[in-house]
């Protein structure tokens, strides 16, 4: 048994009210995690994002108190508390966001699919018999994957191939598949040109398909442009309210340099993730995936943050400077500095820079 079994099991037993109450606050996500081909009972995935948001709620609760006993600063404690915020709505959009993955993941394969079954059709050949053939194959995993579960059902559950069809495409999040697979078995159960109706069929995915690319593309166009206002000209107008405040220091004009840092380090690079996520689920998905950088990513991320909170941390947190080891690494980025013949001020952002190379090194 691996970590997520276990620790779903773990959750099930013991979060499971507060995942009942997730599934009433949100019922959709049963639905999503059957269109997304998540193999999870909806009570034992609402209890894993519970277990997930309580204890993330626990560490936070705990690092909240000990930023609070070091620094003094109520600010910063209580803007941990917006982790286990975080940590739910991701759990609970993560069912939405893999079924809308799988559906134009199959918007993509849907119009070869559908090609292939009409040049085959006009052989003679059954669309089920393509279909198991595409089984067979990895060009279109998520049509095969589906065309599997069809063919398990003919095979184990005595069902009728067009039957097995149907119900196969009831639970597929793809419209245009969707149609095709019930039209093709409407028209053979009443006597009509299947090779006619696939034929055409094809010609209108192929047309919609067009049309859709030019809707993104001009979306893309319109998400890069509101980039570029919202990001360049708010983070133009925060920087000159802060050179203008630490310039000319008045009590109605104050910017602190905490609140800077926050915005600069925290605020800007979260909208600009905003903006790559949205145009990643607007841009079309395609069938394979290379998840090998992500694997490499991930595996940089605790190294990139033990850098963070040794080298960066005691430059924000004067207290952490005096305190082992966090003298030692602090001193070091000073040496640093002093070797690259810059003047005091610039020990945060060199420490930020290594942070980041250091995060992003397998790019």
């Amino acid at each position: 048994m691996g970590f997520l079994e276990s620790f779903g099991g773990f959750s099930y037993a013991n979060f499971r009210g507060v995942g009942l109450y997730i599934l009433r606050l949100f019922p959709g996500i049963s639905a999503k995690l059957e269109s997304a081909g998540k193999r999870i009972h909806p009570e034992a995935y609402a209890s894993i994002v519970a277990g997930l948001t309580i204890i993330s709620l626990i560490a936070t609760g705990i690092g909240s108190v000990l930023i609070f006993l070091f620094t003094g600063n109520l600010l910063f404690s209580l803007l941990l508390f917006i982790v286990p915020g975080l940590v739910l709505m991701m759990g609970v959009l993560y069912p939405y966001g893999e079924a809308s993955s799988v559906s134009s993941v199959l918007e993509s394969e849907v119009p070869y699919a559908a090609t292939y079954l009409a040049v085959m059709a006009t052989g003679g050949i059954a669309p089920y018999t393509s279909l198991s053939r595409i089984a067979k194959g990895e060009l279109m995993p998520n049509i095969a994957k589906a065309a599997r579960n069809a063919e398990i059902a003919v095979k184990t559950g005595g069902i009728d191939p067009v039957s097995a069809l149907e119900n196969m495409a009831k639970g597929i999040p793809s419209k245009d598949y969707r149609d095709l697979i019930m039209g093709y078995a409407s028209t053979l159960r009443s006597g009509g040109d299947v090779v006619h109706f696939l034929i055409r069929k094809t010609e209108q995915i192929f047309q919609s398909r067009m049309g859709k690319m030019r809707i993104i593309g001009e979306r893309m166009g319109m998400l890069m442009e509101a980039y570029a206002a919202i990001t360049m000209m708010l983070s133009l107008v925060v920087y000159i309210v802060y050179i203008v405040s630490r310039a000319m220091p008045t009590e109605f004009m104050t910017l602190p340099s905490e609140q800077f840092v926050i915005f600069a380090y925290l605020v800007m690079p979260l909208l600009s993730l905003v903006f790559l996520y949205l145009a990643d689920i607007t841009q079309p998905k395609y069938p394979m995936t290379d998840t090998r950088p992500y694997k490499v990513f991930y595996l940089t991320i605790p190294f990139a943050f033990i850098v963070l909170m040794l080298f960066a941390a005691p430059f924000f947190l004067d207290v952490l400077r005096f305190i082992p080891p966090f003298d030692l690494t602090s001193q070091a980025i000073v040496e640093l500095r002093k070797m690259m013949g810059l003047v005091q001020g610039y020990e945060s952002s060199i420490a930020l820079s290594i942070f980041f190379m250091v995060l992003f090194a397998p790019g």
